[in-house]
Order: C-alpha cells, then structure tokens, then sequence
C-alpha cells in the first residue's frame, strides 16, 4: 500500500496552463483507479484528459492520502515504540533468570557437595556406633560375669548383711548419754570393744544371757548393747536404731523417744527398756 501511495505522489502530470487543470498520462490511469477503489470510490466511466478533476479535488486527494499515509505510519511506529519496550522488558525479565538460574546452580552444587559429605560421616558414624555396641556387650557380659563370681562368693554369709548392719548402725545411731556413760572420747573406741556377731532366740521375748547393770541407777552402755543384739529381733532392732537417729538428729525431744520405745519394748522386754531409758536419762 505504501509503494502505491509513493507512486501516486509521483504519478506524470501534465498541467494546461489555460484551463489549470492536470493532465493525467494514460500509463497512471490504471494506478488512480487502484487507489480510488482502496477509498471505495469508483473512478467515472467519462474520465479521460479533457474530463479529468479540477486542481483543487485532485490536490485535496492528495492531501487525505499524504494525511492516510502518515497517520499509519505515526500509527505502525507506535506500535514498533510498544513492540520495543516489550521486548526489552522481555530481556529484563530474562536477565534475571539467568542471574536466578545461576545462583540456583551454585546452590545445588553446594547442596549435592553437602550432602555427600553428611553422608560419609554418617556412614563413619554407623561403623563408630557398632564398634561402641559391641564394647557395650563385651562389657556388659564382663558386669555380669563379676556379679555373679560375687554372689557365688559370699554365699549365705551376706543373708544377715541384706537387711542390716548392726554394729554399724549402732556406730551412728548410738545416742549422746551413751557415749558419755561409757567413759570414752569417740564412738570409734566405743564400738571396738563389740566384736561379736549378734544371735537371737526364737522370740522376741526369750531371755538374754548377760545380765543389765542397774546397780546404783547406772548402766553399762556396751551391756544394753549387747542385750539388745541378743534379744530383740532385726525388725525391732532397726526400730530401735531408728528411734535413736531421730533423737540424735533432733527429731525427737527425749520424751517422744522414750515413748516410741516404750510402745516397742515395754510388754516384752521392760528392763531392756528401763535400762533404754536411763541411758536417755544419764
């Protein structure tokens, strides 16, 4: 459509000067009537040189297809503006693709170098933990093995051991008047002087073999000892130590002591008791 317009514009005129009117050459009679049916007219059939259009229709024919020509060509260069600015947006955006892709990249190497990594120490853990597991076993066999050589050693001389210790109870329970009434300086020198191994009777109430000391309103505080392994039974027994750790703890005033052992020895053992509580009386 351009090329015709140029041609148009560029079309032989020949101009009579006395009647001011263009002479259109027969060779670009065919090329006006492409461009008057491109603007839906139709050439006249009586068109020819003496009938041609007066100088100021054919000028203004003129000047709508100059005007036609520039406004698409205003327009096809609006839109190559716009074509344009797409397209640079369009490298923009692909820039920054590029740029992500890259840094994604970067990413996953160091992810995947990672990850290797991890999993060789995972793997030099896996073998660390076996061998921990089976130094484990190896001494968890080697516990069991000592344990039971142990037991197997002491036999049943342990049987008394597994409830209490008297003499060593005694050493840390025995109340303060009895560490004065036997006339030494420590607990230490007090208890050496029981070696024996306590026995009891039947009952609770059998009688002891050594006899208390309350002459003069004294007692010998290695004879209520001794009585008291003798007699009383290891459940009794603890009772009483018990109740002297809570007197020497201060637990317990004297008067509530001598009332627990009351309850505890005074229907059966009463001089056990009595010679108990002048110890606490001393």
């Amino acid at each position: 459509m351009g090329f015709v317009y140029f041609r148009l514009l560029t079309l032989p005129l020949k101009w009579n000067v006395s009647r001011l009117r263009p002479q259109v050459s027969l060779s670009s009679r065919s090329e006006l009537r492409i461009v008057f049916a491109m603007f839906g007219s139709k050439v006249p059939n009586a068109w020819n040189l003496s009938n041609a259009y007066s100088s100021e229709q054919l000028a203004l024919g003129f000047r709508i297809i100059s005007n036609a020509y520039k406004t698409r060509v205003t327009s096809l260069e609006a839109e190559i503006r716009t074509v344009r600015a797409a397209a640079s947006e369009k490298a923009e955006q692909l820039a920054a693709f590029q740029k992500k892709y890259s840094s994604l990249e970067v990413q996953l190497i160091e992810c995947t170098q990672r990850g290797n990594q991890l999993a060789e120490e995972n793997r030099n853990l896996v073998v660390t933990i076996k061998k921990l597991q089976r130094e484990i076993d190896r001494l968890e066999s080697l516990k069991r093995a000592v344990l039971n050589s142990i037991q197997e050693d002491r036999g049943d001389a342990d049987l008394d051991y597994k409830y209490y210790n008297t003499d060593d109870m005694l050493h840390s329970t025995a109340p303060r008047t009895m560490i004065e009434l036997s006339g030494v300086d420590t607990m230490d020198s007090f208890m050496k002087r029981f070696n024996g191994k306590p026995h009891f009777s039947g009952t609770a109430n059998t009688t002891p073999t050594t006899k208390l000391n309350t002459e003069k309103g004294t007692v010998d505080g290695r004879n209520f000892v001794t009585v008291a392994k003798a007699t009383l039974s290891p459940e009794d027994l603890n009772t009483v130590v018990g109740i002297i750790r809570k007197f020497n703890a201060q637990l317990q005033t004297k008067e509530e002591a001598l009332a627990s052992a009351h309850q505890l020895l005074a229907e059966n053992n009463a001089k056990l008791y009595e010679e108990f509580k002048q110890l606490f009386h001393a």
